[in-house]
């Protein structure tokens, strides 16, 4: 039936939307749905599971149901970065794709999502293949000033696992990200090559060292400790322990190296070393030389441990471990014959390093959202979830402090804050009190004007179905506000307007207004700019008549008072938040 995979949306009764049936997961476990995104099937309609699955619902979580939902958020966002509750979604739809992906349960073949999107160190979602995956901290520090896409890190996104490069590993090969030390190589500068010699006693006495018996046969133990493989195939070992004899030693007065990308040095990569090895191709075999600083190494020996036991990574395909360093140390200090007796007492242990880079991806509550932020928020909402991220406001000059003029004398100030629990429902929902975390020992509350929804009014030309605000399946291009009854709205805004001016406090009177205002400017009203206006005029002409201390009973309000004429100084500042209400958007 390919004819009803153009019809494929279902209603669920609990949520009360429409929803596409390729964001259906008929049969799922804890975890693997995502609030807005992802929907189980309800049990009710247990009996069409098979006609849902024919419209394109899932049988059960797959990589390209999460993938999906990471390519729907990198389209929404149109390159701008995340907004801490995109930045949750994304972080759920990772960590069930690494979930996927450690179980190898699908083909690659089978995922026929072409990208995998994450967040960059800036917090934009972009191509995985296109970034690049800091695997080598000090690497990172010495390109700081190359401009380069890098991935903002597991730790980051919050995703805390037992082996952080084992994720990336996991990786299907068309989503893997570029590793740094492979876009940034680290090479002897030209000036090194050429001061370097061999022969010296120091190049003798590494050499001696690295041919060592009892050396060689610690090493050799560690390796086979360390990867069973090697005592299936004696000969991949016995090729690597050539490969150390014939390590080439070179000393070198002032060792230097640098970074060079895209065979262009790095400017200020320059870096000096004690020891620094070399990989080249000689002969149709690998082989590796070591160079070695002759003023730094007098005495340093044994700090040789760490760039030999890399080199050791790279000969043998693993890590030896840290017990190569009390080897290395007790060569150094001449007691190698030690080193058996040592091995005999020990058991081999390995870690893993980890990346601390400079973007939070999400926000610590209480904490100042950023001007070029403010455009995201949204005070015209008045349903908010559970954990979801708001902006708290702390100080809005449309709203606290505004000259004769008509001039704000200072900028609006938000804080990032998360919803603990609605405390208080009431009928007119403009009213409604809402429990928040803003990082304080106790959850504070609020009423609902004071909160803003992070939300993006994108503009396209787009008929796809997109979920809204309201939880209400709705073309992206069309409001939160098409298919009205004017004087239904109206009566709701006179109720509104009627119960805030009960209130004492005029601080709060405009921020009802200044939410009326938001909701009904035509900018967010596109396909109903005439109606939407008219509202605007009504809106104003209500303030002033409750100014004026007259009454906005439904009897006593005329339906053509939208001339103006009479409105006060009061009114005109709302006409200038009005005209400029939308100034910010990004």
């Amino acid at each position: 039936m390919p004819e009803l995979r153009t019809l494929n949306l279902i209603f669920l009764p609990d949520e009360t939307i429409m929803v596409k049936a390729a964001s259906l997961l008929i049969e799922s476990y804890r975890g693997e749905t995502i609030k807005g995104r992802i929907y189980k099937v309800p049990s009710q309609f247990s009996e069409f599971c098979a006609l849902f699955q024919e419209l394109g619902a899932w049988m059960s979580a797959v990589t390209d149901l999460y993938l999906g939902v990471l390519r729907d958020i990198w389209t929404e966002c149109q390159g701008k970065v995340l907004n801490p509750n995109e930045s949750v979604v994304v972080k759920l739809c990772m960590e069930q794709l690494i979930r996927l992906w450690e179980n190898k349960t699908e083909s690659e073949s089978s995922m026929t999502e072409e990208y995998l999107f994450l967040p960059n160190i800036s917090g934009i979602l972009s191509k995985s293949i296109e970034m690049i995956l800091v695997d080598n901290n000090s690497l990172y520090q010495r390109v700081e000033n190359l401009t380069l896409p890098y991935f903002i890190g597991f730790e980051e996104m919050d995703i805390v696992w037992a082996d952080q490069w084992r994720i990336h590993n996991n990786f299907p090969k068309k989503y893997q990200m570029k590793p740094l030390h492979e876009v940034v190589k680290e090479k002897i500068t030209p000036e090194s090559l050429e001061n370097a010699v061999q022969n010296t006693i120091l190049t003798k006495k590494v050499s001696d060292m690295l041919k060592d018996e009892h050396v060689l046969k610690g090493i050799e133990r560690l390796v086979r400790h360390r990867q069973t493989i090697y005592d299936k195939s004696n000969s991949l070992l016995d090729e690597g322990i050539q490969t150390v004899v014939n390590i080439e030693i070179f000393e070198v007065v002032n060792l230097m190296t640098q970074l060079v990308h895209q065979d262009q040095a790095v400017p200020g990569s320059e870096e000096p070393h004690t020891i620094f090895f070399v990989k080249q191709h000689r002969s149709e075999q690998w082989s590796y030389s070591l160079y070695v600083d002759q003023a730094r190494s007098k005495d340093r020996l044994n700090e040789f441990d760490r760039t030999l036991s890399e080199l050791f990574r790279r000969i043998f395909n693993i890590d030896i471990g840290w017990h190569f360093r009390d080897i290395w140390d007790r060569a150094v200090r001449g007691k190698s014959s030690e080193i058996e007796s040592y091995l005999d007492e020990q058991k081999i242990n390995c870690s893993n390093p980890g990346f601390n880079l400079r973007y939070k991806l999400f926000p610590s509550v209480g904490t100042n959202i950023p001007e070029k932020f403010h455009w995201q928020l949204d005070n015209s909402f008045c349903d908010f979830d559970k954990r979801e991220y708001v902006g708290y406001e702390i100080y809005d000059p449309d709203i606290e402090d505004t000259s004769d003029d008509g001039i704000t004398v200072d900028a609006p100030y938000y804080i990032y804050a998360k919803i603990v629990e609605k405390i208080q429902a009431e009928t007119d929902t403009e009213f409604a009190i809402y429990s928040i975390n803003v990082g304080g020992e106790k959850p504070i509350q609020v009423t609902v004007t004071k909160l803003y929804k992070f939300h993006r009014n994108n503009t396209s030309t787009s008929r796809e179905l997109v979920l809204s605000e309201r939880g209400e399946a709705e073309p992206q291009m069309e409001s939160i506000n098409d298919n009205f009854d004017i004087q239904t709205v109206l009566r709701d805004i006179r109720q509104n307007l009627t119960r805030a001016w009960k209130c004492s406090d005029e601080v709060e009177r405009r921020r009802v207004v200044k939410r009326l205002l938001l909701r009904w400017h035509p900018d967010k009203n596109p396909h109903n700019v005439q109606q939407s206006t008219e509202i605007m005029q009504h809106i104003l002409n209500y303030v002033d008549r409750l100014n004026r201390g007259l009454s906005l009973d439904e009897e006593s309000v005329p339906d053509d008072e939208t001339d103006g004429t009479r409105r006060s100084q009061h009114n005109r500042s709302y006409e200038r938040f009005y005209s400029n209400v939308h100034s910010t958007d990004g």
